[in-house]
């Protein structure tokens, strides 16, 4: 056991020797391996050390020949300078060398020149003069030949322009020979023509200046050329033929230069007219300015059921004129106006009272103002004239507010302006010289304004009458004082220009307006708008304790009326019924058929000379009964009671019927105007109405004060009657209105409540104080 421990501790001992004789062998390794690499890394560094040596010394090298090479180039270069400079300084040399025999060459040179140019120059002179001294000589010459050429020529001119002027006389005169001539022998069946004369023509036995063929023929036939001619033949019976050559020695052309007091009276007029209504246009605005001061704040404030739909509106349109500046609209604007302005319409078409109440007490009226102004200054927009109508329409309170606010000023201006744009100062005809026909100028805006300003005018209407009948006040404002508003406005609206206007719109209307819708519409609004006018001064007349107009007329309406010939309406409407001629009469088929809105405006037209004739039925037959509107006037009644008989048409026929009673009553002039022209006459064709106007009392009503007023006085017409029907039976007319006349005096509580006056009583159409001598007048003996 000892002997195995021993041998293993030896084993042991070996072993462990045995380790540390490997790991003494391993460290020598190492370190010998250790000692190569650092004698490997010392050999590297060295060679690295010897090659950065070397390089050292390369780039040193490198650097001194580069220094060397600079050194070289530098004095290379500054040798390169030397040269150059010396060959610049010789290059000089030679240039300034050059230089200066350049310049004594151009000065020998310009020296030359100047020497001929001296002689030269003399030379020129010399042959000028000798040139002057020959031009002179050849133009005397010539002049003298010129002057002797030009002479002759002037004498050839002046017989060629006598010769042309001469012959060009006898033409004009030949041409109004046969003008003159053809309504001298045309005989009544004539219907001249209402276009002017592009120059005027004047008889010089009379000294009246024609201004077209329908004045011409009117003249011929008329009374004061018959006298004139009758003192100018000095009793001698002359045959027709001897009269026509007669009357046509004194048709001459008038001359332009010729002194025309109707047209200096119009200008006079016309500048009269603008004096007054810049003065009434301040006293209007005052007194606005007055009653919105007193009375604005006083407004009722009802209450309605549409109350916040109508603030809205109100507030949504003055928020569109706060915004909007100076200048054009944008389109967006426009819309959102349209929609605002299209809102309030729906609000006042249902018609409401307190609606309306409650936009006035909100101020729609002061903003509807303001957009007016807008529109008439921008020249941009539509006015809201639809809003302004439904506002006023049916509602007195609003009416008298607009007036007396002076708002309605506003809409007279807009109008005035779009009748100024629409209409220049001198309007052409609306036919050509051909006859061609040319569409009449209309505009829906200066539409809408008239509608908006005769619905209000109509409105005041009514409210003086009743103000009148029940002697009340209404807000604080005596009737005197809307009496005297009341006339300040008819004599803006005239002052202004408005009454001119439609005036020269309806003179110029020379054709048919069957096609033209737009036309109708405005010539319906146009006298729409002076019907309104008529009766609202008739309104102002009655609250004023008078039973028509002022004496004075003050606001110069009728006699706007009576300068404008009746504002043109006879010569509108007889351009448009008769601008082909009267057709011919007897087995000739019937006329045609107008459409509804010529037959409109026809009735509007003669309903509205018979407004007229309630303001003042002297002037209306004055100037009906002046040379050529009585002409047209004859043919428009005749054609109409003749279409009346064809086409059934009881307004207008009855229009007609009560406009020649007014024309005729008490006025033999115009008595023999009705019973003269082609048969039948216009007196024949009333009596030669259908049997119910001689049997119905409703229809005796309507013509029988017409036949007294045609016959009464008259032996001639009253003979004519007397063919057709005896004049008993206008006797016993005229005694059952007298004895119900005496009734009513003697009953008063008998007498029939009427709200206004009936045009088709006997007492408005003829004289009351004359009943008792048309009694005895028409009575058979």
């Amino acid at each position: 056991m000892d002997e195995k421990l021993e041998r293993a501790e030896r084993k042991r001992l070996l072993q462990l020797q045995a380790v540390v004789r490997k790991a003494q062998e391993e460290e020598a390794k190492a370190n010998e391996i250790a000692f190569i690499n650092t004698l490997e890394a010392q050999n590297k560094r060295h060679d690295i050390m010897t090659r950065y040596q070397l390089v050292e010394s390369r780039l040193q090298e490198l650097l001194d020949m580069r220094q060397k090479k600079q050194e070289e180039k530098a004095a290379k270069e500054e040798a390169v300078q030397e040269r150059r400079k010396a060959l610049e300084a010789e290059r000089q040399a030679r240039v300034q060398e050059l230089i200066n025999k350049r310049e004594e060459q151009e000065a020998r040179i310009e020296q030359q020149k100047l020497e001929k140019d001296k002689a030269r120059e003399k030379a020129t002179r010399e042959r000028a003069r000798e040139r002057e001294q020959r031009m002179i000589a050849l133009n005397a010459a010539q002049q003298a030949n010129l002057e002797e050429l030009q002479k002759k020529i002037q004498m050839k001119h002046d017989e060629s322009s006598r010769r042309h002027l001469e012959q060009l006389e006898q033409r004009r005169e030949k041409a109004a020979d046969m003008s003159t001539l053809k309504h001298l022998t045309g005989g009544e069946d004539d219907t001249p023509q209402s276009v002017p004369y592009e120059q005027k023509k004047i008889c010089s036995l009379c000294t009246v200046v024609i201004a077209s063929e329908v004045h011409l023929w009117s003249h011929l036939k008329g009374k004061k050329h018959q006298e004139a001619m009758s003192e100018q033949m000095e009793g001698k019976m002359l045959s027709e033929e001897e009269m026509q050559t007669f009357s046509l020695k004194y048709i001459k052309d008038a001359l332009e230069e010729g002194h025309d007091t109707s047209a200096e009276q119009e200008k006079e007029r016309q500048r009269t007219l603008k004096k007054r209504a810049k003065k009434l246009r301040s006293r209007m605005a005052a007194r606005g300015r007055e009653y919105e001061s007193v009375h604005g704040a006083k407004l009722a404030n009802p209450d309605s059921t549409h109350r916040a739909k109508v603030q809205k509106v109100v507030k949504d349109l003055n928020k569109q004129l706060q915004n909007q500046g100076t200048g054009p609209w944008q389109q967006n604007k426009v819309q959102a106006l349209d929609r605002t302005l299209g809102e309030a319409s729906r609000v006042m078409e249902k018609g409401i009272a307190s609606d309306k109440q409650v936009f006035r007490s909100c101020g729609g009226m002061t903003s509807l103002s303001r957009l007016l102004f807008l529109t008439e200054t921008n020249g941009d927009g539509k006015p809201p004239v639809i809003p302004s109508k439904l506002a006023c329409g049916g509602l007195e309170e609003n009416c008298v507010y607009v007036l007396l606010s002076n708002k309605i000023a506003s809409v007279v201006d807009a109008l005035s302006h779009q009748l100024m744009t629409l209409l220049p100062e001198v309007s052409s005809p609306l036919t050509t010289s051909g006859g061609l026909r040319v569409q009449l100028p209309s505009d829906p805006v200066a539409t809408s304004l008239m509608q908006t300003l005769s619905t209000i005018l109509d409105c005041l209407a009514g409210h003086y009458t009743s103000r009148q009948a029940n002697k009340t006040a209404t807000s604080g404002t005596d009737l005197d004082s809307l009496i005297g508003r009341g006339y300040d406005l008819v004599s803006y609206v005239v002052s202004v220009g408005i009454v001119d206007k439609l005036s020269q719109y309806f003179k110029s209307v020379r054709g048919p307006i069957d096609q033209d819708l737009k036309a109708a519409e405005f010539l319906g609004s146009g006298m729409g708008l002076l019907a309104s006018m008529n009766k609202f001064v008739s309104s102002l007349g009655k609250s004023n304790g008078e039973k028509g107009p002022k004496k004075d007329d003050t606001t110069q309406l009728i006699h706007t009326y009576q300068v404008t010939e009746l504002v043109g309406i006879v010569s509108l409407l007889y351009g448009m019924l008769l601008h082909s001629g009267a057709p011919e009469r007897g087995p000739s088929p019937p006329p045609e058929a107008f459409p509804p809105h010529t037959l409109h405006v026809a009735t509007m037209g003669i309903r509205m000379l018979n407004n007229m004739a309630g303001l003042d039925l002297n002037m209306l037959q004055t100037a009906l009964g002046e040379e050529g509107i009585s002409l047209e006037f004859r043919h428009i009644a005749s054609y109409l009671l003749w279409y009346c008989t064809h086409w059934t048409n009881q307004d207008l026929l009855h229009e007609v019927i009560l406009i020649v009673g007014y024309f005729t009553a008490l006025n033999s002039d115009n008595q023999v105007i009705v019973q003269s022209g082609r048969t039948p006459t216009v007196l024949q064709q009333l009596c030669g109405l259908p049997f119910q106007y001689f049997s119905d009392p409703q229809l005796v009503a309507v013509l029988f004060p017409t036949l007294i007023s045609c016959c009464y006085q008259n032996e001639q017409n009253r003979k004519i009657l007397q063919q057709e029907i005896s004049s008993s039976l206008l006797a016993t007319f005229i005694e059952g209105r007298i004895q119900d006349s005496q009734q009513q005096i003697l009953l008063p509580s008998k007498r029939p409540k009427t709200s206004g006056v009936d045009i088709m009583v006997f007492s408005a159409r003829f004289p009351q104080h004359t009943w008792e001598d048309a009694l005895k007048y028409f009575t058979p003996s």
